[in-house]
């Protein structure tokens, strides 16, 4: 059973603003007070409701399904429990889910740290629907934090018979949304970060995108370097395993929770600006953007796809109830022990890099040992959190004295086709780099939600699929190293001063201040560094 406190609504809040100011200085000092107690005591309201959870499990196709047919006829040929095809272009992997949500025949199980009312998610949300129309089950589980959704628009898609949407680790509804999350903070400040999409068991998406337009070159000007993996097999089966556990969780919140806290008014007009803007998008994008995805080859059989291994390692959703503590970070441990058995190289691509003191260590001592690191990730003006960076430049020199090779992300270069987390060729605005994958002495692979940072090692849980598959390695690592120079400044830490250096076009350029980065980028970073590390 749930129980939630305070007074709830369907809509979401940021604040309320001021009745009116009082010209008298002693008047507002009186107020302040006086509203600072109506705050705490609105958010602290002990107003209870019983809420029934009802467990579920993932669900067994008929061996019929299109999906498990494909699976089915793909390991008998390939002798191997999964097959992979990585996905770097924007397009094709929206494409891709929606066709998988199209082939469904028994169940979705989708995962999301994020999803906004956009082009993206109006396609998203149409495409479960029609499935649901079909008879096929959805479970759809979103963070709450970050999901610009209003509350009122997800119950009215888990009014759908078919359909479940749960929320969790939810913030408590009613009065000041953002006085809640600091009042709660040790609980809010803890988020589920995994990013999944598993359709009758046997295929899926997994990665780093989450289900908004500048994930999927939907957004004008947004570059986002993403990357995501089509899963077909055994590989798609354990990630819904995983998915079970954050499902049937306490923290996991059914949305139907909401239901009486919004008024039918609202959900009337909700409806109908819903099934406007989900008309809108489907008429103008769905068909060209479908058609971009890969499914339709995998069922006819046309699309090699990588053989390979592949065991799904996800954080606990216990992980958010206790303090931070090695037994918690489950991925980080396994990828750690791989990383320890290597020999030869690491490779990887993040888009937060903040490995505190102990893994600079880390790097060194692999390093010592023979082993080549290389590491890409954003650079200050790339970067779309500059706290993060701040807490980063600290640890530059560190790594480029451990013998780390750095390389950080040339925000202009969104001219160029980035393949291991791609952009159209001709792109236009700044690149951000939002890949997260690790390719480990050409064999092992780690692909999924996980930063490098303080947050998704000891705050977020976080998911990632670890696949031996030297293929796949050589595929990912050469598409990783063709592109460095292409993209990306290599960093270098001569004589006390850092260097920065790329090709572009057909010159050298060296510089010795972070590229491209505005004045007030680099003064908002220097002042990050005043911000705790641990939080970032």
């Amino acid at each position: 059973m749930w129980s939630i406190s305070p007074c709830q609504s369907g809509e979401r809040t940021d604040g309320e603003p001021m009745a009116g100011r009082n010209s008298y200085s002693q008047w507002l000092w009186w107020l302040l007070p006086v509203a600072g107690l109506a705050i705490i005591l609105a958010t602290c309201s002990p107003e209870q409701l019983d809420i029934t959870s009802v467990e579920s499990m993932s669900l067994e196709p008929p061996p019929t399904a299109p999906l498990a047919a494909a699976s089915h006829r793909w390991r008998e040929h390939n002798n191997a429990d999964s097959g992979f095809h990585s996905i770097p272009e924007g397009r094709v992997a929206l494409g891709t889910r929606l066709q998988l949500i199209d082939a469904a025949q028994s169940s979705i199980d989708a995962q999301y740290f994020l999803m906004k009312e956009d082009k993206a998610g109006y396609l998203f949300a149409s495409s479960l629907l029609a499935a649901a129309d079909r008879g096929v089950r959805v479970r759809f589980l979103l963070d709450d934090i970050y999901t610009t959704v209003k509350d009122a628009s997800l119950v009215l898609l888990d009014t759908h018979p078919n359909i479940e949407v749960r929320l969790f680790n939810p913030i408590e509804r009613g009065g000041f949304y953002w006085a809640k999350y600091l009042l709660q903070f040790e609980r809010t400040n803890r988020r589920m970060h995994n990013k999944t999409l598993i359709v009758d068991q046997y295929a899926g998406i997994i990665g780093g995108r989450n289900i908004a337009d500048e994930y999927f070159d939907l957004r004008a000007g947004s570059g986002f370097i993403d990357f995501d993996l089509f899963l077909l097999g055994d590989a798609a089966s354990a990630t819904t395993a995983g998915f079970d556990q954050f499902w049937n969780h306490p923290l996991s919140m059914p949305i139907s929770a909401y239901l009486q806290r919004v008024p039918e008014a609202l959900l009337r007009k909700v409806r109908d600006r819903a099934s406007a803007a989900m008309a809108t998008a489907t008429g103008e994008h769905y068909d060209a953007i479908r058609s971009a995805g890969l499914l339709d080859e995998v069922l006819n059989d046309q699309l090699p796809l990588v053989p390979g291994e592949a065991a799904a390692v996800t954080d606990s959703p216990e992980k958010l109830l206790a303090p931070p503590d090695k037994e918690q970070q489950i991925l980080v441990n396994r990828l750690k022990e791989v990383i320890v058995g290597a020999r030869e190289e690491v490779l990887i691509s993040t888009p937060y890099l903040i490995p505190g003191p102990s893994g600079v260590e880390f790097f060194r001592d692999l390093v010592a040992r023979g082993m080549r690191v290389v590491i890409l990730t954003n650079s200050l003006a790339s970067n779309n959190h500059v706290a993060a960076h701040g807490a980063y430049q600290r640890y530059r020199e560190s790594l480029l004295d451990a013998g780390v090779e750095l390389f950080e992300v040339r925000a202009t270069a969104a001219d160029v086709y980035y393949e291991f987390g791609a952009l159209r060729s001709g792109g236009e605005g700044r690149v951000n780099l939002h890949t997260k994958a690790i390719v480990i002495d050409r064999r092992w692979v780690l692909a999924g939600s996980l930063n490098l940072d303080p947050r998704a090692v000891n705050l977020n849980t976080e998911f990632g699929l670890l696949i031996d598959s030297p293929p796949l390695a050589d595929e990912l690592a050469a598409r990783f190293e063709q592109r460095l120079q292409g993209t990306a400044y290599q960093l270098q830490h001569q004589h006390g001063q850092l260097q920065w250096t790329a090709v572009i076009g057909d010159e050298t350029v060296t510089l010795t201040k972070e590229p491209d980065a505005s004045l007030w980028r680099r003064v908002v970073a220097t002042l990050s560094t005043l911000l705790p590390e641990s939080q970032l």
